[in-house]
């Protein structure tokens, strides 16, 4: 007798002590914290974590459902990353959780009048950032929270208007070293920019930081019109000529009595550039260019203006009085006329 009460009392313990996934289900038990680990047929192992006032669980081959009371909270976890599917369409808060180690699905219900069956279905692997969401408004979730999905707000599209291309203008530069052929760097640069300024360089060529043959012919033409050596090369007495630009080839008017008027300075002889079409205000292109940089070397042009290849009202006014110097009629536009007296 007493050997078979000890044996009933062993089996007793045995079943107490037994984990709780082990049992089929918690039958008409309320879960207050706590955890419990279960395995379905897929072989993967699941913690159910903090099923707080759960009434009951149980484990079936590929669900497992719980029976919810009002203020339930089901939260579990698996190592394997399984996606969970689920039926809470009346709990407040369903969350899903994918990390790179884990999937998590918390759910929340608070406004329940009776007890119900949610039943949640893992199968697959989740991917990271799945989604979760919530079912409706309700309290906020108890401490012990899953992390919330991070979401990642998509890029809104605005158009940028595109910023109009940067003009070129020459800048007030002070040569001070000596350089040449196969030179590089800034004061080439500013010898080119300077040299097509005052049309010694043609405006077709391409700026850049490289003394080559086209800079060398350009340096020799600029040397020849102010005497000196035609070296190609820039060289002190270069470097003089360069920085006082303004007497190269725009002429300085005389000094007169007041209100007397000074003549335009009389056209300079010059090989850089033939003249052969005729030319209109509104023309936009490279003769325009060089109508404007010869206009501007002689005076009748103001050194304000940048030439910019665009036969404007600036343009129209300054041919106007080149061809009053030269005894042609004054239309602002560029005739045959006109056109002769340029290239001479």
């Amino acid at each position: 007798m007493k050997k078979t009460q000890h044996l009933l009392f062993m089996v007793a313990m045995l079943y107490a002590l037994s984990p709780l996934w082990a049992q089929a289900a918690f039958n008409d038990v309320t879960t207050d914290g706590g955890s419990a680990s279960i395995v379905l047929d897929d072989s993967s192992s699941y913690v159910i974590d903090a099923a707080n006032r759960v009434e009951s669980f149980t484990a079936n081959a590929s669900t497992i459902d719980f029976v919810v009371l009002p203020g339930s909270v089901i939260s579990i976890t698996s190592n394997d990353r399984k996606n969970f599917t689920y039926s809470a369409t009346t709990c407040e808060t369903v969350e899903k959780t994918c990390n790179s180690d884990l999937s998590r699905l918390f759910i929340q219900c608070n406004n329940q009048s009776t007890s119900h069956t949610v039943t949640v279905t893992p199968s697959g692997t989740c991917t990271a950032s799945s989604g979760g969401g919530s079912n409706g408004g309700g309290s906020s979730a108890p401490t012990k929270n899953p992390e919330p999905e991070k979401v990642i707000a998509k890029p809104i599209m605005v158009e940028v208007p595109k910023p109009a291309p940067a003009e070129i203008k020459l800048v007030r530069y002070e040569f001070k070293k000596q350089f040449g052929s196969s030179s590089k760097g800034e004061d080439v640069k500013q010898l080119q920019l300077r040299l097509k300024e005052i049309g010694f360089l043609p405006a077709t060529t391409v700026v850049n930081d490289k003394f080559g043959s086209a800079t060398v012919l350009a340096v020799k033409k600029f040397q020849k019109a102010n005497g000196i050596a035609q070296v190609g090369n820039v060289g002190p007495a270069t470097l003089k000529a360069l920085n006082k630009v303004a007497s190269v080839l725009v002429p300085t008017p005389a000094v007169t009595a007041p209100n007397s008027v000074v003549a335009p300075a009389p056209i300079v002889n010059s090989d850089k550039f033939t003249f052969i079409k005729q030319l209109k205000s509104g023309n936009n292109n490279a003769d325009v260019l060089q109508l404007q940089i010869k206009l501007k070397a002689l005076g009748y042009l103001p050194a304000s203006v940048t030439p910019n290849g665009n036969f404007g009202s600036a343009t129209v006014l300054a041919v106007k009085k080149f061809q009053k110097a030269n005894g042609i009629a004054q239309v602002g536009n560029v005739g045959s006329a006109t056109l002769k007296a340029l290239n001479k």
